[in-house]
């Protein structure tokens, strides 16, 4: 799976919970986007580790990021 595939797949599973949630662009490059809503702390356990294993990132609260 392609990193835009990995991506789209995250936002995707993150969607559910939030559909209009903002996206940011962080990181030192501003090649990291971030997304950080409350709803997200109400992710099933198999979403979230779906996520990881996308490779998407937590704080385990309400950011994600890749």
């Amino acid at each position: 799976m392609h990193e835009v595939d990995k991506l789209i797949a995250g936002l995707e599973i993150l969607k559910k919970y939030k559909p209009a949630m903002r996206i940011y662009a962080c990181g030192r490059a501003r090649r990291t986007l971030e997304t950080q809503e409350e709803e997200f702390g109400n992710l099933t356990p198999a979403d979230k580790a779906r996520l990881l294993e996308l490779g998407w990132e937590t704080n385990d609260a309400f950011v994600w990021r890749m």
